[in-house]
This record gives C-alpha cells, structure tokens and sequence, in this order.
C-alpha cells in the first residue's frame, strides 16, 4: 500500500498531466478560430441564364403550362439532387 507521500505525489502528476492536456486542447481550439483573411468585396450572386425566352419562374412547385418551362425546372432542380459521380 503506497504511502501518503507516494499519494500526494501521484497527484501532482496526474494533475500536470490534466493541466498539459487541458491547454493542449484549449490550444487546439484557439487554433480553429485564427484570423484568416477575410473576403472583401460583396459576393455575386449565382445566375443562370438558359437559352430560349422567358418560360416562367422556375420553382419546383409550379410552373407555367406553356413553352419549355417544366423542362427547365426539372433540369435545374433535379440536377440539384443528384449525387456527384
């Protein structure tokens, strides 16, 4: 049976090794918050301009019944769910 001196210094130990571990991991987590450049200047936004006139708004949810507009919604939006190959 270790004595309490024997106890007293296993705890310090295992309380550096706590401490070491806890700043290694605060360390690791101050490291993901680093200051990387920021973007300057407004993002474009996205536009895609199909050929052909104007069919409609493309919306999953409704279309217009004249010209190719369910065939433009269905090339926008189900190419949006298809999974990468």
């Amino acid at each position: 049976m270790p004595g309490m001196g024997q106890l007293i210094t296993l705890n310090k130990g295992i309380r550096k090794i706590w401490a070491a571990l806890l700043i290694g991991a605060l360390l690791v987590t101050m490291a993901g918050c680093g200051g990387g450049s920021a973007k300057s200047g407004p993002d474009k936004p996205l536009v895609i301009n199909l050929a052909g006139g104007d069919s409609g708004y493309p919306t999953p949810y409704g279309h217009y019944p004249r010209g190719p507009g369910i065939y433009k919604m269905q090339m926008i939006f189900d190419s949006l769910l298809e999974r990468d190959e």
